[in-house]
C-alpha cells in the first residue's frame, strides 16, 4: 500500500500535549504540593512526553521517508531539510547560554551527544533536556539511508529484526554487566536515555508509518490494538509483574534475582511507547472524524501550541534555571517568576517560530522533491513529530 502524505492535525494536538508533559515536570516538584508531586511520580510525566515525542518521530519521519521514496527524492535533500529544522535555533540557543556552560556541556551538546555526556555531571545542566535531541538525531543518521536504500519490506524487515531487537539487547547488557546495587540510578539513567534502547520508541512510530493504511482501515476496531497497548504498559509496572507472575520468576535466575528490584523502573523504555502508541493509533485511525479524542486533538489552542513545540522544548529549560524558579527544597521560589518563566517560554517559542523556524522552513520546502515534479509530489506534513520538528 502507496505511504500516504496528507497532514494529520491531530498530531500536532499530540505534540501539544507532549509539550505541556515535559514542562510538567521541570515545574518545581512542590509547585502543586505534595498530592501534585505523587501523581507526578506515579504517571511520569515528563517520560511519557519525551516517548510521545519518540514515537511520533519515528512515525512522521518514516512516513516522510516512504513518500520521497515514492516520488524519488533524493536523501540529500530530505537531509537539508532536516538541517534547516534542527540545527539553525539548536546552535543559535547554545550561542546564547554558552557563557553558563561548561566546555564540557558545550561540547557534548554541540555534537550531539548530551545523552551520554552529561550523565556524568553532578550538577544540573543548562541544556539537560537536550539529551533527547541527541537520540532523536542519532536516528536520523541511522534510519534515513535505510528507508531510502532499500524496499520498504526489507526496512520494515531491519526495523523489526534488527533496531527493535536491539533495544532489548541494551537492556540485557545493562543488567548483566551494571552494578544496580550500589549504581542503580546511573544504570537506570544510562538506559533511558541511550540512543540504542530508546531507538525502540522511535522504532515503534515507524512501525505504525509502514501500516497506516491498515490502521486507517480498522476504524473504530483501532481500540482494540490501543487497549492492548495500555494492556502491556500496565503488566509492565511492579503490580502487574507481580499480578502475572513473572517477578517471582525472574527472582530466581540471576542476574535478575539480584538487579531486577533496582532496574524494574528502566523497564518504562517499553512501557512508555506502549502508551505512547495506545494515544496515537486512534488519533491518526480516526482522523478527521467527530470523535472526542481527535476533536479535541483538532482544538486551535492545542495545535498552535503544537507548531511552536520545538521552540518551546527547547527554550523552556534553560529560561527556568536563568530564573531560578526551584528552590534547594524543591518549592516554587516565587510564584510571579514562575509565572514569567511560563509567559516567556511561550513569547520566544512564539516569536523564534515566527521569525526564525518559518523563513527557515520556506526556504526547506525548496528540497521536498525533484526539480520537475516538486511542485506535483510535494505534500504538506506534520514534521518529524519530535521536539525537534513541527514541519518539514
Amino acid at each position: 500500500m502507496l505511504p500516504r502524505k496528507d497532514h494529520v492535525p491531530e498530531l500536532d494536538g499530540l505534540r501539544a500535549i507532549a509539550v505541556l508533559q515535559v514542562l510538567w515536570v521541570h515545574l518545581p516538584p512542590l509547585t502543586f504540593g505534595a498530592g501534585g508531586r505523587a501523581v507526578a511520580r506515579v504517571l511520569g510525566p515528563g517520560d511519557l512526553g519525551v516517548d510521545l515525542f519518540f514515537v511520533l518521530s519515528g512515525f512522521l519521519i518514516t512516513r516522510i521517508l516512504l513518500v520521497d521514496r515514492g516520488a524519488g527524492v533524493p536523501l540529500r535533500h530530505f537531509l537539508a531539510r532536516r538541517f534547516l529544522r534542527i540545527f539553525p535555533i539548536y546552535y543559535l540557543l547554545l550561542a546564547v547560554t554558552s557563557p553558563w556552560l561548561s566546555g564540557q556541556e558545550l561540547g557534548v551538546c554541540a555534537t550531539y551527544l548530551a545523552n551520554y555526556g552529561l550523565l556524568f555531571k553532578d550538577s544540573v545542566s543548562h541544556l539537560e533536556h537536550t539529551w533527547s535531541l541527541s537520540i532523536e538525531e542519532h536516528f536520523y543518521l541511522l534510519w534515513p539511508p535505510l528507508v531510502m536504500l532499500l524496499e520498504p519490506r526489507t526496512s520494515r524487515r531491519v526495523l523489526l529484526l534488527g533496531l527493535l531487537p536491539l533495544a532489548f539487547a541494551t537492556w540485557l547488557a545493562a543488567l548483566f554487566l551494571g552494578d544496580w546495587t550500589r549504581e542503580a540510578a546511573f544504570w537506570q539513567e544510562l538506559v533511558l536515555r541511550g540512543s540504542t534502547t530508546r531507538f525502540a520508541s522511535l522504532g515503534v512510530g515507524a512501525l505504525i508509518a509502514y501500516h497506516e493504511g491498515a490502521l486507517r482501515a480498522l476504524g473504530r476496531r483501532v481500540l482494540w490494538p490501543s487497549v492492548l497497548c495500555l494492556a502491556l504498559a500496565a503488566a509492565l509496572s511492579r503490580g502487574g509483574l507481580q499480578a502475572i507472575g513473572l517477578e517471582g520468576l525472574l527472582s530466581r535466575f540471576e542476574p535478575f534475582a539480584s538487579s531486577y528490584p533496582r532496574a524494574q523502573g528502566s523497564l518504562r523504555w517499553i512501557a512508555a511507547p506502549c502508551i505512547s502508541a495506545a494515544l496515537i493509533l486512534p488519533a491518526i485511525a480516526w482522523s478527521g472524524s467527530a470523535a472526542p479524542l481527535p476533536r479535541l486533538l483538532r482544538a486551535p489552542l492545542l495545535r498552535a501550541l503544537g507548531r511552536i513545540s520545538y521552540g518551546v522544548y527547547l527554550y523552556h529549560f534553560p529560561l527556568f534555571r536563568a530564573l531560578r524558579i526551584e528552590a534547594a527544597d524543591g518549592s516554587v521560589t516565587s510564584y510571579p517568576r514562575l509565572v514569567l518563566a511560563l509567559a516567556l517560554t511561550f513569547a520566544v517559542a512564539s516569536l523564534s517560530y515566527r521569525f526564525l523556524e518559518r523563513p527557515l522552513l520556506r526556504f526547506a520546502a525548496r528540497f521536498r522533491g525533484k526539480p520537475a515534479a516538486m511542485q506535483r509530489t510535494a505534500a504538506p506534513a506534520n514534521g518529524d513529530g519530535g521536539p525537534s520538528d513541527t514541519a518539514v
